[in-house]
């Protein structure tokens, strides 16, 4: 198997395709192209990836820690006041309908 750069192959396919191109022939050209030109950028990432895995892990599960075992976090929600005119309901009132 030969690996080959992007030149080398559009001419490989440029000897299979008829001398004048049908917008079949073209379509699939330029799908190639465009595949050989995504994967190129893809391909030039240079993100650590396990570096960058194992310190969102970290983090996470110091995230989760501190949770369950720090107390007097921000993250604890704010005590709420109950408004004075609510008034407890019964069972009953489930059922019955105002008119």
């Amino acid at each position: 198997m030969a690996i080959r750069t992007k030149d080398e192959i559009l001419n490989a396919i440029r000897t299979i395709l008829p001398e004048e191109a049908d917008d079949a022939s073209t379509a699939i050209l330029e799908d190639i192209t465009d595949t050989i030109t995504d994967y190129e950028t893809r391909t030039k990432d240079s993100t650590n990836w396990k570096t960058r895995y194992e310190e969102n892990d970290k983090e996470w599960r110091q995230k989760y820690r501190d949770r369950f075992f720090n107390s007097g976090s921000d993250d604890e929600p704010e005590d709420f006041d109950e408004p004075e005119d609510i008034k407890p309901m019964r069972f009953e009132d489930l059922f019955t309908t105002k008119e």
